[in-house]
Parts: C-alpha cells; sequence; structure tokens
C-alpha cells in the first residue's frame, strides 16, 4: 500500500511539473518574435480552455507510471 501511495504522489507531481513546463514553454514561444506566426504555436499552443487535472490525462499517465516501476 505504501509503495502505490508513493507512485501515486509522484506521478501527481511529475504530472504538474510536466503541464507547468510546457505551459511556461508555451506562452514563451508564443511571446516571441521569431515563433509568433508560426501555425502550431498560434493555433494549438495553450488552446484548450479547460483548466486543472483532466481525467483522461490522469489515467494515461497512471498507466505510463505504473508500467515504468513495475
Amino acid at each position: 500500500m505504501i509503495k502505490f501511495s508513493l507512485i501515486l504522489v509522484l506521478t501527481i507531481v511529475i504530472y504538474l511539473l510536466g503541464k507547468h513546463t510546457y505551459i511556461y514553454v508555451s506562452r514563451k514561444l508564443k511571446e516571441s518574435s521569431i515563433t509568433k506566426n508560426n501555425y502550431v504555436v498560434k493555433n494549438i499552443l495553450l488552446s484548450s480552455n479547460h483548466e486543472g487535472l483532466d481525467v483522461f490525462d490522469i489515467i494515461v499517465v497512471l498507466v505510463i507510471t505504473f508500467s515504468i516501476f513495475l
């Protein structure tokens, strides 16, 4: 049970760090003059409107993490 809890906490921490890194990089790319008119940067990065943790994202990250650690 302790191993499961540790993996769960580690998964959530890694997911949140990855999410915040993605948001930071996306904002910097949108502000950059070099990539400002790029289609991917303009229309795809940070285009989702939902806030917080998405359930599907959590499930995918948990499955990947459990497959790595087990």
